[in-house]
């Protein structure tokens, strides 16, 4: 029989299944059972790990083009995340590799349309704030007149774009025209705090003797699992920018109409969110990974794991003083 070309282990815990090949004579058997963590598996998965694919998922798109197409399709199954953890299964073939690099070309292409937006706003609002002082100038005085002049904002040339678009781009860390509604920094919050949830999860798993020996998981899972689990957070940062655009926006093209009033049902998601993040790691314990726990156990992990917010002070902490350097930077840049 000929031999596999690749080390055969146990997709859950790691263990080599070389022994248990080793015992067949004349045939493959169909199925298998780890002897380490009790993960049972059919042998053709394990012996042909790429056999396993995916048509949504993005790890397992052909090129960084095919993963950015396929983000659609992998964000519909992460929202529900126990449907997410159903269909990929332990023995499908992972590359958090090209999770990472296409996941970083989907937020950069996101961050540029959200800049284009509060570029948009800015400007229009410019636009509007010009044409406004331009129709009440000539009832005005002239000396009122001379006065009047020097609201009217340059809304050309290169310097202008440039500190339009500058300040699109690093907002709401530098802030200087904009009328902020904190949607951005309320999403950018939400980011850090699930960061530091998942973050606990990982230190549960982790650095427990009884947990690990329970669990029998290779801790590259839960890594993984964590990164995974930072998607829909830190997408809620970029449309929270969205939000701010519209805000702003809308306050100088209808003021009349309370933008505002329309997007803030949105700031319950924030619930919303940090209830997915604790259905996601429900999920991959009892369906990804096939631990078994308790729903008692589970609950009590899930309120363990709030004490994450530690970490998530820390995290932003370190992420004020980094926004600190980049006004100072972008000031000096004359953005």
């Amino acid at each position: 029989m000929t031999k596999p070309t690749h080390q055969p282990i146990c997709p859950k815990c790691g263990y080599d299944q070389s022994g248990e090949i080793a015992t067949w004579e004349f045939q493959c058997a169909v199925q298998g059972t780890c002897p380490e963590c009790g993960f049972g598996f059919e042998w053709v998965d394990l012996l042909t790990p790429g056999r396993v694919r995916l048509s949504w998922y993005v790890e397992h798109a052909s090129s960084l083009w095919s993963s950015l197409l396929k983000w659609p399709g992998t964000l519909s199954y992460l929202l529900f995340p126990n449907r997410y953890w159903r269909r990929l299964t332990m023995v499908a073939p992972r590359s958090m590799a090209r999770w990472l690099l296409s996941f970083t070309t989907l937020m950069l292409i996101f961050h540029l349309i959200t800049s284009v937006t509060l570029a948009l706003s800015l400007h229009g609002s410019v636009v509007q704030s010009n044409a406004s002082m331009r129709a009440i100038i000539p009832a005005l005085s002239p000396q009122q007149q001379a006065q009047a002049q020097q609201y009217i904002i340059p809304d050309s040339g290169f310097d202008y774009w440039f500190r339009v678009s500058g300040e699109s781009l690093l907002a709401p860390v530098v802030n200087r025209s904009f009328y902020s509604s904190d949607f951005a920094e309320l999403g950018g919050g939400v980011a850090v705090f699930c960061s530091g949830v998942s973050l606990m999860w990982i230190i549960m798993f982790g650095c427990f003797p009884t947990t690990r020996k329970r669990a029998k998981l290779r801790m590259i899972h839960v890594v993984r699992a964590a990164i995974v689990c930072s998607t829909i957070p830190f997408l809620a940062f970029e449309i929270g920018r969205v939000c701010d655009g519209l805000v702003y926006a809308g306050d100088y093209w209808s003021p009349l109409r309370n933008i505002e009033q329309y997007l803030s049902p949105l700031a319950l998601s924030v619930v919303a969110i940090v209830i997915w993040v604790q259905w996601f790691w429900v999920s991959a314990v009892r369906i990804g990974w096939r631990v078994r726990a308790n729903w008692a156990e589970l609950a009590l992990v899930c309120f363990a794991s709030f004490f994450g917010i530690v970490f998530a002070g820390v995290g932003m902490l370190i992420s004020q003083s980094i926004s600190g350097m980049l006004d100072l930077f972008a000031s000096q840049l004359g953005i």
